[in-house]
């Protein structure tokens, strides 16, 4: 039931190829709101992820029109114990539907945020090639099935500790997405940044 393209205004047609090319616009949250974000969660029982990812619905909801849509996260996952000692990147995309419905309050759609995710996170087992054989979604041409946006939110990486070396962190946008918006954001903690990019398919 889901719609087959979340309708972003677009400055120009839709090709029908997947360009994977993309533009990389910086994303840095002053401090005050970080902690505000941080703040807000504890007091939600909600994760800054859950905090985040709602306000990132509400965004898209605005700017499509859109009250029932679709947001992919990416998901660590070893969940078998076989795959705890085998090396490699066991990373898939998981799908968390958004209700928007009714106009919720921003604690509404946490909570809603919250419950999906929960229930996403608890079925992410299944690969999302899986996924979509499965549903059978109707395809249009240069969309991705299911999720046309991509949310990402983790805990800031400190650089590494090396005897003799100065380490530091470099930002390195990959100029590509496999969607047509992915938002990466990275939290330093209390009294640290919210920090990241947002990549569109050019």
């Amino acid at each position: 039931g889901l719609p087959p393209v979340l309708d972003l205004p677009l400055d120009r047609p839709r090709s029908a190829v997947l360009d994977p090319r993309a533009t990389h616009v910086p994303i840095d949250l002053p401090v005050g709101l970080g902690d505000a974000v941080r703040r807000f969660a504890a007091a939600e029982r909600a994760t800054v992820f859950m905090v985040l990812l709602a306000a990132w619905q509400s965004l898209l909801a605005r700017l499509s029109g859109a009250t029932d849509l679709a947001v992919g996260t990416p998901f660590v996952g070893r969940r078998h114990p076989d795959a705890a000692t085998v090396p490699g990147c066991f990373v898939d995309t998981v799908v968390i539907r958004a209700d928007l419905s009714g106009e919720p309050t921003t604690r509404t759609l946490v909570d809603r945020v919250r419950t999906a995710s929960l229930a996403a996170f608890g079925h992410s087992e299944v690969a999302f090639e899986d996924l979509v054989d499965a549903l059978r979604p109707v395809r249009t041409p240069g969309v991705t099935p299911l999720v046309q946006t991509l949310f990402n939110s983790y805990p800031e990486p400190t650089a590494p500790d090396l005897p003799g070396l100065r380490t530091e962190l470099v930002d390195q946008p990959t100029g590509v997405t496999k969607f047509d918006l992915t938002l990466t954001l990275s939290d330093g903690g209390p009294g640290g940044p919210i920090r990241g990019g947002l990549d569109c398919r050019d």
